[in-house]
């Protein structure tokens, strides 16, 4: 519970830190996603346990084909033909949130309702700052999640645990 409630601590410190910065609630908990990340896949590869190293390999996994896989899909899918939105679909930090939160889902499933409902915030934030459309957060959400759960399925991981064996 202690280590819980630490990493709780330190996860609504990164989140508001931008917030403080004078920029709004949903633009600073956009801007915290990258650190908010970071922190997940740290946290997992220095965790307890034999398999800490492999499991933060795959989170970074997710992590990274998830956004990645986002960023070549944007320019060539256009779901919001009104051009009202700053990006394009599907959302990158919906998608590297979700795909973070299912990797950790499955590693630490007692923690699995905080790592979707801090998902589901930032793909939130991402709607309210305007960034995005509810379709292009949702098409995030979807990819991230299956990215997530092909990376902690796979044999031997997708990237970082192929290639680096813990």
């Amino acid at each position: 519970m202690g280590k819980t409630l630490a990493a709780l601590v330190v996860i609504a410190a990164s989140a508001w830190a931008p917030a403080g910065a004078g920029t709004t609630f949903a633009q600073g908990l956009g801007d915290a996603t990258g650190p908010l990340v970071a922190i997940g896949i740290a946290a997992t590869y220095f965790g307890p346990g034999e398999n800490a190293k492999n499991g933060g390999a795959r989170v970074a996994d997710a992590a990274v084909i998830s956004v990645g896989l986002a960023e070549l899909a944007k320019p060539n899918l256009s779901v919001d033909g009104e051009g009202r939105h700053l990006h394009g679909f599907p959302s990158g930090h919906t998608a590297i949130a979700f795909g973070t939160a299912t990797a950790l889902a499955e590693l630490h499933p007692k923690q699995k309702w905080a790592f979707y409902a801090g998902a589901a915030l930032i793909g939130w934030s991402r709607v309210e700052s305007g960034a995005h459309s509810w379709k292009d957060v949702l098409g995030g959400a979807a990819l991230g999640f299956g990215v997530g759960q092909w990376s902690v399925s796979a044999n031997d991981g997708l990237m970082l645990a192929r290639v680096f064996k813990f």
